[in-house]
């Protein structure tokens, strides 16, 4: 004989279930930043992996928004201080602006437009506990400024744009084994994103 289970009882036990489900995957995922154990004073001895992130911010010169990519590519696993949990990093991507032509580019000094930027930048990382840990990096910046399609005055040495370097801080929150949350604050603009391991 069937028995037909009323909406509520099963919409409530949908719910537990699903509750039970992502509590069952968090527990193992808990412990982060790349292996069990982390800590600041323990050297790194395993395989890094190459990261992707996604971020999203605003950029200064006019409070435009921003958004963009990047790969990171670990070139030395335990990085220049050998006695700490310590990595280096290469990173590479791509970033897109909505920001203020400097200027008189656009019919108005304070028109906005799109502008675009390939960073290659060095990274040092280091992870504290299996939850957090904190970088700094820096690196040129090809930078395309909205007014270089145009007749643009640029702030900076010899008509350059000020973004030409990019250079950041910033820290990340390991909610998975494979992906933390970060942000960072710095130039040519600050973001949150999250970095997805490959």
């Amino acid at each position: 004989m069937r028995v037909m289970m009323k909406p509520r009882t099963f919409l409530l036990r949908s719910v537990v279930s699903l509750g039970a489900l992502v509590s069952l995957w968090c527990v193992p995922q808990r412990v982060a930043a790349q292996h069990d154990g982390v800590r600041i004073g323990t050297p790194f001895t395993g395989e890094r992996r190459a990261e992707l992130n996604l971020h999203a911010g605003f950029s200064p010169r006019g409070l435009g928004p921003a958004g963009g990519l990047r790969f990171a590519i670990p070139i030395i696993d335990n990085g220049f201080v050998r006695s700490i949990n310590n990595a280096i990093y290469i990173t590479f991507g791509a970033d897109l602006f909505f920001e203020q032509c400097v200027g008189g580019c656009g019919k108005t000094a304070n028109d906005y437009g799109v502008a675009f930027a390939v960073p290659v930048t060095g990274r040092w990382q280091f992870n504290f506990t299996p939850r957090w840990s904190a970088y700094g990096e820096v690196g040129p910046n090809l930078y395309v400024h909205t007014g270089w399609l145009g007749k643009g005055v640029f702030p900076g040495f010899g008509h350059v744009s000020d973004a030409w370097l990019a250079v950041a801080a910033g820290g990340k929150w390991h909610f998975s084994r494979t992906s933390s949350l970060t942000l960072a604050v710095g130039e040519p603009y600050t973001h949150v994103g999250i970095d997805i391991s490959l």
